[in-house]
């Protein structure tokens, strides 16, 4: 999604600004830079598809869908509108994404034992010892109870929220902000995407459902032409993580996956393209094992053990994540002979 206040699972004890209310949106809520970030991401999805897509949104053409947090909601309205000059009719044909599509950390058991392995082992012991040093003097400040990544990943978000709402943060701060709460989100990004014990039990489930919607679109059994999915940011990790083409990194706020399906001579591929919110670039990515436009076929078979098996169902009520919200972009899309892309393109909490 796009920037957005911040968030109350964030708080600290000692934090100065807990009384701000963030008048007019609330806590967790999309501000006004964020729905025109968001409105700007569909009209560069307008402006790359424009030869593809009606001029008129449509629930026979276009599927969206998004998390149950209001500013996922925000976020897929705005780029929705971005993308059709007449707007969204009737917000209510959107789907609500179950609970599975956020995050699964802390709440389903199995993740949670296969996560807490991972951070036990030599390889996480290390990882968190990078960090441990500078724990006294985060409780100090904060009066939190600090001992994972995660911790240091929602202070980091707290900051960065308060910064951006041109709020001066505390001078204690100014030791760990940057760098070292900055580097210990990054890590704790990495683990996501790269444990894969963990990808059938996170990115691999939302994996499944695209690619069960590519095969509904080679069989002929679905005239969708767009499938939208207003998510989080750590979605937008796992996912690249279940495709092995994430890098370190913080994705940032309207970041986009996009996965497109082409026809060509018969055949079907699969071309995937990341956004990092750069104004009208759309990088193709290439999937180890695969060249840019991979064959479908070999697509799934490359991403089958990262995809949730009878095993990995599990009843995931999910720990409510309330960071940075991204939108993922699945384009059902059959190259056909003739056809030519359109223009290039220019460019919280319930």
């Amino acid at each position: 999604h796009g920037d957005r206040t911040k968030d109350a699972m964030t708080f600290y004890p000692k934090d100065p600004y807990n009384n701000v209310t963030y008048y007019p949106y609330g806590l967790g809520q999309l501000t006004d830079e964020g729905k025109l970030r968001s409105f700007f991401l569909g009209q560069q999805l307008r402006r790359k598809y424009d030869n593809y897509l009606s001029p008129k949104y449509t629930t026979e053409e276009v599927d969206a869908a998004s998390t149950h947090y209001k500013r996922t909601k925000d976020t897929l309205k705005f780029v929705v509108e971005g993308l059709f000059s007449t707007g969204v009719q009737n917000p209510n044909d959107w789907k609500i994404l179950p609970e599975k599509y956020i995050n699964p950390f802390g709440k389903c058991p199995r993740y949670l034992q296969i996560y807490e392995q991972y951070e036990s082992s030599g390889e996480g012991r290390k990882v968190l010892g990078k960090y441990e040093p500078y724990f006294p003097y985060i409780v100090q400040h904060t009066g939190l109870n600090i001992t994972k990544l995660f911790d240091l990943l929602l202070l980091y978000a707290c900051l960065r929220s308060e910064e951006e709402w041109k709020l001066k943060l505390p001078k204690w701060t100014s030791l760990v902000y940057k760098n070292y709460l900055r580097s210990a989100t990054q890590d704790f990004f990495t683990i996501t995407a790269s444990v894969s014990a963990l990808h059938p039990l996170y990115g691999g489930v939302l994996m499944k459902i695209i690619l069960d919607n590519m095969h509904k679109k080679v069989t002929s059994s679905t005239n969708h032409k767009l499938h939208l999915y207003s998510v989080h940011d750590l979605n937008i990790v796992s996912l690249l993580g279940v495709m092995n083409i994430y890098r370190p990194h913080l994705v940032p706020y309207s970041a986009c996956i996009v996965m497109e399906l082409h026809k060509i001579s018969g055949m079907y591929y699969v071309k995937v393209l990341y956004q990092e919110y750069t104004p009208g670039h759309f990088k193709e990515m290439t999937i180890p094992g695969c060249d840019v436009l991979c064959p479908i076929g070999r697509f799934r078979e490359i991403l089958a053990q990262n995809l949730p098996g009878e095993e990995d169902n599990c009843n995931i009520c999910l720990l409510l994540q309330k960071l940075i919200t991204k939108l993922m972009v699945v384009i059902n899309k059959s190259k056909l002979k003739g056809y030519h892309y359109g223009p290039g393109v220019n460019r919280k909490v319930e």
